[in-house]
């Protein structure tokens, strides 16, 4: 997958990814398939490969997917800061994606209200399993997510230092099987059912 600036020509890279540049071609837009035309720059439409002849992009098929706005995404915690966390897309819809993807979750798409009082450190941990929806591509081919929604958030949880399974108790709050230590999180409301199986 690309992962360059989205106005740096791609050429050393076959894979494209909505809104990367292709390098010039002479050929109209109009004549090739999975490229548009912007500013006088020629991008990709589609998730796809780009031909030898880098006039067309020739669409991927599954186990390979874009997820797209408003999709539902299952995504692991990578890392998380004041401001943002890290997650990797596993899976889109019922679809297992063959590699993940890279998303980003901001503070103030964590819960629908009180954004301002929201704490990332209590939302998610490094690990936790999300399911969010997809608001858009953002900056660094990086998927922008939310969990602002009651059936989205943190539907599997593990207590990092020795893997033992976490239990959600309320609607912010998971606790370890082992310890029985509490722990905040944005939980799913989901979670219940997906837990008892």
């Amino acid at each position: 997958m690309a992962v360059t600036s989205k106005d740096t020509p791609l050429t050393s890279t076959p894979f494209v990814l909505p809104g990367d540049k292709l390098p010039p071609n002479s050929d109209s837009a109009n004549n090739r398939t999975g490229v548009y035309v912007r500013d006088g720059g020629t991008y990709s439409s589609i998730c796809g490969k780009v031909t030898d002849s880098k006039s067309t992009v020739k669409p991927l098929v599954p186990p390979f997917m874009c997820p797209e706005k408003g999709n539902i995404v299952l995504c692991r915690v990578l890392s998380v800061s004041q401001i943002s966390a890290k997650v990797e897309i596993i899976s889109v819809g019922s679809q297992v994606l063959k590699e993940p993807l890279m998303g980003i979750i901001r503070r103030e798409e964590v819960r629908a209200s009180e954004k301002d009082k929201v704490s990332l450190f209590q939302s998610f941990r490094p690990c936790d399993i999300v399911q969010a929806r997809v608001l858009g591509l953002g900056e660094g081919q990086a998927y922008v997510l939310t969990t602002a929604e009651s059936e989205l958030g943190v539907i599997l949880a593990r207590k990092l230092c020795h893997g033992g399974r976490m239990i959600p108790v309320s609607w912010c709050e998971y606790q370890c099987s082992v310890t029985g230590k509490r722990e905040k999180r944005k939980v799913a409301k989901v979670i219940n059912n997906i837990s008892s199986n």
